[in-house]
């Protein structure tokens, strides 16, 4: 098995964080003048875990492509089901994306966002049985401190301002 290098890995990030930053710009850009969707958000979505699935499909393919693992040999009932749970919730808070670019403020979605990475990190510990590095832990706190910092900021906000006014 050849180790991944740190280009592929750089590369495989690159590749998230485009995903990512497209998906927020284009629905945040395609809203109506009213601030709705003009489509249905479900077909966007799957659309999107579409278009990432084959993305991943030809990069596995190319980088694979002489080894003997196809990739499922092996693979349970058990095993895919601890890949599919978390999975599945990840389909239902990309769905709820959609939403909350609609509705919802720039700080409040940005904390919404960013709680996808603690989520993620709970299900690997709990689901996965993975044990977190304290590192890890304490960038989560990080993490979790920032949203609720920027949270406060944004209720803040509006006080301020008023004070402000009051002077």
């Amino acid at each position: 098995e050849r180790p991944v290098g740190s280009w592929q890995r750089i590369g495989a990030s690159a590749a998230l964080t485009m995903f990512v930053v497209a998906q927020t710009v284009m629905i945040r850009y395609s809203r109506d003048s009213d601030g709705n969707l003009p489509y249905n958000p479900s077909v966007a979505n799957f659309l999107n875990e579409l278009v990432k699935l084959l993305v991943s499909a030809v990069t596995w393919w190319i980088y694979d492509k002489d080894s003997e693992y196809n990739g499922v040999a092996g693979v349970t009932l058990s095993t895919f089901s601890l890949f599919a749970v978390p999975g599945a919730i990840y389909a239902i808070q990309n769905s709820l994306i959609f939403y909350a670019l609609v509705y919802l403020e720039a700080p409040t979605f940005q904390v919404v966002a960013s709680l996808k990475i603690v989520t993620t990190a709970i299900l690997f510990r709990i689901i996965l049985r993975k044990v977190l590095t304290t590192v890890q832990w304490i960038a989560l706190l990080q993490l979790f401190l920032s949203m609720v910092i920027t949270k406060m900021g944004a209720l803040l906000s509006p006080q301020q301002s008023q004070d402000r006014q009051n002077l």
